[in-house]
């Protein structure tokens, strides 16, 4: 194949997130372990990419797959950055177990508003249901725990589940390059 000099990769990049910038849109970035596992591991690691996190403060950056396993460090930027979301895409299928103590970590320091419970990151419908089940079951586990120590009521619990299934992904969808 044709291999495209760093160089200009970089000025579309910057371009692009440079457009993105005057509008506010969503970014979405394929962080962590990706399919195949054919990449560099390292070469995913969402830390990466904090320069862009800072030149553009209206991007808003969706990092999928929690950038498993740097799923600390994503916490640390989405707490760091105002402009840095966490994307759970196709993380609870990877390992549901990761994806639980992932959550229950970020709602303990990250803001809610900022983490996308869900994504399919999938082209096959089957797979796209069977994760959102696991996600779904994932949520509810985390969720019963903190209720059951209390730092979440019933209440609290529902409209956080709301804003990870539903509307975090219509603001995304609605305002994504």
């Amino acid at each position: 194949g044709l291999l495209i000099p760093e160089i200009v990769q970089d000025y579309v990049m910057h371009h692009i997130l440079s457009a993105a910038n005057e509008r506010g849109l969503f970014i979405r970035f394929h962080t962590g372990l990706l399919e195949g596992n054919r990449g560099i591991l390292s070469n995913s690691n969402p830390e990466l990419l904090e320069n862009p996190f800072s030149k553009y403060p209206r991007v808003k950056f969706d990092l999928f797959h929690i950038g498993y396993p740097y799923w600390g460090v994503t916490a640390v930027l989405a707490k760091t950055y105002p402009n840095v979301f966490i994307g759970m895409c196709w993380s609870h299928i990877i390992s549901p177990v990761f994806a639980r103590n992932a959550l229950s970590n970020f709602l303990d320091a990250v803001p809610f508003n900022k983490i996308s419970g869900f994504g399919g990151d999938c082209a096959v419908v089957d797979a796209i249901y069977g994760h959102l089940m696991i996600a779904r079951e994932n949520i509810a586990w985390i969720f019963a725990e903190k209720i059951g120590e209390r730092t979440l009521t019933v209440s609290q619990a529902v409209r956080i589940a709301e804003r990870l299934l539903y509307d975090i992904q219509k603001e995304i969808l609605l305002n994504s390059l």
